[in-house]
């Protein structure tokens, strides 16, 4: 394929000196399309390195120009190509079929090429297939250059939407930047872009689950204007977590279920789905000091203790009473590795290892 293209090339530029002017027209249509090309690339890599400390109408200006250059160059070197079968049918005379086919061949290589560049064009801004490459760039690009330098919003003590429950709406990614969701203290949600190495010092460390920020952002673009993390000691953050746990009144159940084949049954203990364990935290480790337990007593004496953090349903009084380690349990929900009751605690006998009693007491916190 190369050879036959270097071949073609080589009889265009030898040519009888009639055709010269057209040869000329091919060199440049050529030279123009592959820098252009070339030129798109430069503003592509500069668009990305450079997002997030330039405004939007700047991302804009560049973002046009990318669109401009890339679309130019395509229709260059498609207009060059083009030329191509006019001096090859050139040279067969000047019948008047051969040069309607001629302008036909051409007529439908610049269409062909056209349709290269709306199709095949690399999209810089897309999130989502909702637009098309072309569009998508082009609406976004539309709504930079729409942003003035005073159509900022800013949103203090925003929270990450779903952090570590890897929704799909959390962090969305494209080629140029990531758009991540953002919950004010109303509830509402904020999603704003970022540059990718803003995105990564943001997320570095799971430490990132507990952080609060101050964001500024372009109305309607929602390119990112500045951004800062709100510090909270850790001392602070615990004692506002283990207040928002007692704020969820938290309370605990017993219940026994029958299997389903064989002899016996099994005893719960059910707490309900607490969101900071069960859907922000789901897939993350959780240290010690951060968890939550269940708390057992037998006769009045510390027995053992169960990370609650990972399920929703507690079933080890079943196995504690088929090692006939019979008894009156106390069972509470605890925080932290101090062992802070956030919820009622259940009183049960354990007096066989197989059919449990369905009748228990629970005993409400005391704050």
């Amino acid at each position: 394929m190369n050879t036959k293209f270097a071949l073609m090339n080589y009889r265009i530029l030898t040519h009888p000196k009639k055709e010269k002017a057209t040869v000329i027209f091919y060199c440049i249509l050529t030279a123009l399309g592959t820098a252009l090309l070339f030129g798109s690339a430069f503003v592509s890599a500069h668009i990305i390195n450079s997002f997030g400390s330039m405004s939007a109408k700047a991302v804009g200006g560049w973002g046009l120009c990318y669109i401009l250059t890339e679309g130019l160059g395509v229709l260059f070197l498609g207009g060059a190509l083009a030329v191509v079968p006019f001096l090859v049918l050139e040279g067969r005379g000047s019948d008047t079929a051969v040069n309607i086919i001629g302008n036909l061949v051409r007529f439908a290589l610049c269409l062909f090429f056209l349709a290269v560049f709306v199709f095949s064009y690399k999209p810089l801004f897309r999130f989502d297939n909702k637009y098309s490459a072309l569009s998508g760039d082009m609406i976004f690009v539309h709504d930079c250059l729409s942003d003035n330098s005073d159509d900022l919003v800013t949103v203090n003590n925003a929270k990450i939407y779903g952090y570590g429950k890897y929704d799909k709406s959390t962090v969305e990614k494209c080629e140029a930047a990531v758009r991540i969701r953002f919950v004010d203290e109303a509830g509402k949600s904020h999603y704003v872009l970022f540059s990718h190495d803003d995105y990564y010092a943001i997320f570095k460390t799971n430490a990132g689950e507990n952080k609060e920020f101050n964001i500024t952002y372009f109305k309607n673009s929602c390119v990112i204007n500045s951004w800062a993390e709100v510090q909270i000691s850790a001392e602070d953050w615990r004692t506002s977590h283990i207040q928002s746990l007692l704020d969820q009144n938290i309370e605990i159940t017993l219940s026994v279920e029958d299997k389903k084949s064989g002899y016996g049954s099994t005893v719960f203990i059910n707490r309900p789905e607490i969101e900071f364990y069960d859907v922000e935290h789901k897939h993350h480790l959780i240290p010690p000091e951060d968890d939550i337990y269940f708390y057992l007593k037998r006769d009045g004496e510390m027995y053992e203790v169960f990370s609650a953090s990972s399920k929703t349903k507690f079933n080890d009084l079943t196995f504690i009473a088929q090692k006939r380690e019979y008894g009156d349990y106390e069972i509470t929900l605890v925080f932290g590795n101090d062992y802070i009751p956030i919820s009622n605690t259940i009183r049960y006998t354990l007096d066989d290892g197989y059919n449990f009693s369905e009748e228990y007491e629970s005993i409400p916190l005391k704050r």
